[in-house]
C-alpha cells in the first residue's frame, strides 16, 4: 500500500518498505499512538522538608521543575504476502528494534514534522490478524519505548 511509505522512519529506514511495518491503530477513528507520542511528561518530585512542628511542607523559593523519562507504547502492524516474508520480516524488524543505532531509535514522523530519540523496551501483547496460511499475512503489536529525555 504505497499511502504507507514514508509515514514512519526509524534510523532513516522506511519501516513499510523495508519490513511491511506501519502504526495502527486498534479500532478506526483512534488515535492511541499520537495520544501516547505527545502525552506530557510527569515531573520529578521536589525536595520537600516536613518539619513535625508545622502544617504542610517547605519548599526551595525557586523550584526548578524537570522532567521524568516518559514511557511510550506504540501500536505496530505488519502484513506480508506469504508465510516465508512474513516470519522473515517480523524476526528482521525485531532484531532491527533491539540494535538500533548503538540502542537508539530514531523515530521520524514527516507527516508531523516530529522526531523522538527512543529506545526499545519490550512487546506488552500481540494479535495474530489472519492465519498462517498462503496468501496474506498480519499481526498486530503493542511495543514499548523509553524516551529518556522528553520532549513534552
Amino acid at each position: 500500500m504505497k499511502v504507507l511509505e514514508g509515514l514512519l522512519q526509524i534510523n532513516g529506514t522506511d519501516i513499510y518498505k523495508e519490513y511491511g511495518v506501519f502504526l495502527c491503530e486498534r479500532k478506526s477513528g483512534e488515535f492511541s499512538n499520537y495520544e501516547e507520542l505527545f502525552k506530557p511528561a510527569l515531573t520529578k518530585g521536589q525536595t520537600e522538608v516536613d518539619f513535625p512542628e508545622r502544617d504542610g511542607v517547605e519548599l526551595p523559593s525557586i523550584l526548578n521543575v524537570t522532567l521524568q523519562a516518559k514511557d511510550i507504547k506504540l501500536y505496530f502492524a505488519i502484513c506480508a504476502p506469504d508465510n516465508e516474508t512474513y516470519f522473515t520480516n517480523f524476526g528482521n524488524f525485531f532484531k532491527f528494534l533491539r540494535t538500533g543505532k548503538n540502542g537508539w531509535l530514531t523515530f521520524d514522523l514527516p507527516e508531523i514534522n516530529r522526531t523522538f530519540k527512543l529506545h526499545y523496551e519490550g512487546s506488552e501483547d500481540f494479535e495474530q490478524l489472519t492465519p498462517l496460511k498462503n496468501g496474506g499475512v498480519g499481526s498486530r503489536f503493542h511495543l514499548k519505548f523509553r524516551e529518556p529525555k522528553p520532549l513534552y
